[in-house]
Formats: C-alpha cells, sequence, structure tokens
C-alpha cells in the first residue's frame, strides 16, 4: 500500500512538471484557467447494496483561479437504482421460493480535481466529498404458486462519501465533449460535456 502511494506521487509530479512545460510553450490546452463545464452521464457498477446497478449523474466543475486550469472545484449529484430477483425450484427447496429486492441510492456533494489537458484531451482526476442516502425495499417474496406473502423490509441508510475517482474528456470542438469515468465505488459513467 506504501508503495502504490509513492507511486501515485511520483506519477503526478511527472504530470505537473510535463504540464507546467506545455504551459511555458503556451499550447492551447482543453481545459483551462476561466473554463467552466456541465457534464451530464449515464452508467453502472456494482451496487452499495444489492447487484449491478444502473446510474445517472450530473457534475460542474470549475478551474480554480491562478492554478493554470490544473485544479478545479465543482459539485455533482448522482442517482442509482439495483434490483434483484430470486428464484429457487424445486431441486433445492420443496417450493418454488420467490424473492425481489430494489435499492436507490441519491448522493451529492463537492468535487475537487486535477487535470492534465491537451488541446483536444483532458485527463483528470480527483477526490468526490459528500453524502448519500439509500432506500432498500424488499419486495414481494412467497411460495409459488401460491399468493406472495407480501411485501417486505425496509431500509434508509444515511452515508458520508469519500470517493477518489479518475476520467476523461475528449472534446469535439472547442463547447462539446464527450467523458468517461470511474470512481471508487466501482461506478462507470459515460456522458456530454459542455464547456461555457
Amino acid at each position: 500500500m506504501q508503495n502504490l502511494r509513492k507511486l501515485s506521487v511520483l506519477i503526478i509530479m511527472v504530470l505537473c512538471a510535463n504540464y507546467g512545460s506545455t504551459l511555458a510553450q503556451g499550447e492551447q490546452k482543453a481545459f483551462k484557467e476561466g473554463d467552466k463545464i456541465l457534464s451530464i452521464g449515464i452508467g453502472a457498477g456494482y451496487g452499495q447494496t444489492i447487484g449491478i446497478q444502473g446510474a445517472m449523474g450530473i457534475a460542474f466543475e470549475k478551474a480554480i483561479k491562478g492554478t493554470n486550469g490544473i485544479l478545479s472545484i465543482g459539485g455533482f449529484a448522482n442517482f442509482n437504482s439495483s434490483s434483484q430477483n430470486f428464484l429457487a425450484d424445486k431441486s433445492i427447496f420443496p417450493y418454488y421460493i420467490t424473492y425481489s429486492a430494489k435499492v436507490n441510492e441519491f448522493s451529492g456533494g463537492v468535487k475537487f480535481g486535477i487535470h492534465y489537458a491537451t488541446r483536444k484531451l483532458d485527463l483528470y482526476g480527483g477526490l468526490m466529498l459528500g453524502g448519500g442516502y439509500a432506500y432498500l425495499r424488499d419486495g414481494s417474496y412467497g411460495i409459488k404458486p401460491e399468493i406472495p406473502l407480501g411485501c417486505g423490509n425496509t431500509l434508509d441508510k444515511l452515508k458520508l462519501l469519500v470517493n477518489p475517482y479518475f476520467g476523461t474528456r475528449y472534446y469535439l470542438s472547442n463547447k462539446v465533449g464527450l467523458h468517461f469515468e470511474v470512481d471508487s465505488k466501482k461506478q462507470s459513467t459515460i456522458g456530454i460535456s459542455f464547456k461555457f
């Protein structure tokens, strides 16, 4: 773990040094001081509670003044939903047993980023800090072919988010780009970004 941290710091130092060289040459960058980015995405990932989940998210970033577009700050809001269905047949149990559950997760907070941008490409990573709310509902469960036994448990869960992320953004024009982002919660999103 210690070696991984040292390697991460070394990579960031090399990227920043190379980035400084690019700035000195006056090259136009995809992400620079004064830029504001609005990103909208959809994706998938592994849910906190059950199964594979679908995801939707929106994020806003602004280059921090005086950092030459290397550092950014912004906000994010995400919605994730996952469900799971289970059916055990008579080869395992004496009856058909059914179970289904659904979980919805909402999260939001502040997003800090480090950017390495060229003319069309913006590579970035950082940390998301915020909070989340998960709502789990056990759906129908019962014994087939009889009537289901009813609705099951619900679970409300608040959580603190400290979530590293990495991504890339490729600009199709000066104002519109495509992005792909992955975070430490095993979730990835792809979408469109608007610069203004």
